[in-house]
């Protein structure tokens, strides 16, 4: 446990407790075993003393008695001297291994030496508020309690949390199993993974009885990255868009599914409303701006608003600059790229009258590196591209983010369809192969990924840019 899911609220063990029990409840699990590690550790017997029935089994890993108030002190005063002198910080983390007496009989030193450090107000009143509660805080009474299946792990080398204070937690917890690694340092589970996995799955198996009960409705009640937002694919029949319309709409969205195609475009719809989502099949050329205008504009009347629009329908075709045909030239520009024109100039409107959006684009990775006999395909995604930042920077003061994806090689049915055409389609999948430096062909829905993180907030610092999946080809 790491953080509560109570945002910037101060550090307090007591919340992140309770925390565990929504993790649970969430899950759908009656017990668990819960593995505190380092200050976890604290959180863990607070969890045992306030909701013991709930634990199957306590494991204490580098961990110490919750801390009482000397423990809390000097954990603050490490704390401050990180923020303000690093080397002072290192002395400390390395006299912690004293012994108690040691450290308790210099603390008037210490102590002055950390309020002299050249911290900041803000600074030190930061650090006294998140460790309040610990200094508050005294664990002896909490495991007298709880007699469940408890492990105490640590290291005879630990520098954070010393032996003497894992042995003190294990002498009060009397039932306790206590094992000792030799080595490893702090955070051991990850430099002795294996050694850690094996003896924990021992003592589980030896000590914790675990029964599994179908009859618990196992469901994800944490936040979905785009809960509640209206999105329009286009493309989204088949392909990359057929993989982020099923992605958005598992992340909560209400997926507008729109492709020429409209059997497909039913299918994907379909798929998500037997998933539990909820999706509408729109048939739409991007090349015609009428119907694509009315299509766009048709959303906020039914839905409110208009929250994210991915431009992704798109195709390909052989040929250099002398034997491309001015109408084939024409044509795939009308889609590739005045769709996605087209789609901006409509879309962009909306998002700005209601304070913001997201617009996501798929350009490709040929957008930077030239490729043989792919003359129109290559300068229509240099132009999604190059549109693409024109837009950010045009609308970034409306709120509206418009970034785009560049994807590699990636095996969808327009590929499927060029190897059953091929008189050799194992050499050829090869050479497609090897333009990646990872060797293979991108699938999907690690694009649908990229766009899923390109449309959520968790690229809000993002505008203007073009995110290379690629697996390396680019980076040559």
């Amino acid at each position: 446990v790491g953080a509560s899911t109570r945002g910037s609220a101060p550090v307090s063990v007591g919340l992140l407790a309770d925390d565990c029990i929504a993790v649970l409840d969430a899950a759908g699990a009656e017990r668990a075993i819960l593995l505190g590690h380092s200050l976890g550790g604290a959180i863990g017997q607070t969890f045992a003393h306030r909701h013991g029935e709930r634990l199957a089994g306590l494991v204490l890993s580098a961990t110490w008695l919750a801390p009482n108030r000397f423990m809390a002190e000097l954990f603050a005063a490490r704390r401050k001297l990180l923020l303000a002198d690093p080397a002072g910080y290192a002395a400390l983390a390395t006299i912690m291994g004293y012994p108690p007496d040691w450290l308790a009989a210099n603390w008037p030193v210490l102590e002055a030496a950390v309020a002299a450090a050249p911290i900041s107000p803000a600074g030190q009143a930061a650090v006294a508020e998140r460790i309040a509660a610990l200094l508050a805080f005294d664990g002896r009474p909490l495991l007298g309690a709880y007699d469940g299946p408890t492990l105490v792990q640590g290291v005879a080398d630990d520098m954070i949390v010393p032996a003497f204070l894992q042995h003190e937690l294990a002498a009060a917890v009397p039932h306790a199993q206590v094992l000792e690694f030799a080595d490893g340092g702090h955070l051991f589970p990850v430099s002795r993974t294996e050694a850690f996995v094996t003896t924990l799955s021992a003592w589980i198996a030896a000590h914790v009885p675990l029964t599994f009960n179908p009859d618990i409705q196992h469901t994800r009640t944490f936040a979905m990255r785009l809960a509640g937002k209206i999105a329009i694919i286009t493309g989204a029949g088949s392909g990359i868009g057929h993989k982020a319309a099923l992605l958005f709409a598992a992340e909560g969205a209400v997926v507008i599914v729109a492709d020429r195609d409209g059997a497909a475009a039913a299918r994907v719809t379909g798929e998500i409303a037997t998933a539990g989502g909820h999706a509408e099949a729109q048939v739409v050329d991007v090349s015609d701006e009428a119907g694509l205008k009315a299509m766009i504009e048709a959303v906020p009347q039914r839905h409110g608003r208009l929250d994210i629009l991915v431009n992704n329908a798109g195709f390909g075709f052989a040929g250099t600059v002398v034997n491309t045909s001015e109408a084939d030239w024409d044509a795939l520009m009308a889609v590739n790229v005045k769709g996605v024109f087209f789609g901006c100039k409509h879309a962009i409107p909306i998002m700005s009258r209601q304070g913001g959006g997201v617009i996501v684009n798929t350009a490709s990775a040929v957008a930077q590196v030239g490729i043989t006999n792919r003359a129109a395909y290559v300068a229509s995604k240099g132009a999604v591209a190059s549109l693409t930042r024109a837009m950010a920077m045009d609308h970034v003061a409306e709120g509206i983010r418009i970034n785009a994806v560049a994807p590699g090689t990636i095996e969808t049915p327009y590929f499927a369809e060029i190897f059953a055409r091929s008189n050799d389609a194992p050499a050829l999948r090869a050479g497609l192969e090897a333009r990646q430096a990872m060797n293979r062909l991108g699938q999907p829905g690690e694009i649908a990924l990229a766009m899923l993180f390109l449309a959520s907030d968790e690229s809000s610092f993002c505008t203007g840019t073009t995110l290379f999946v690629d697996g390396g080809w680019t980076a040559r």
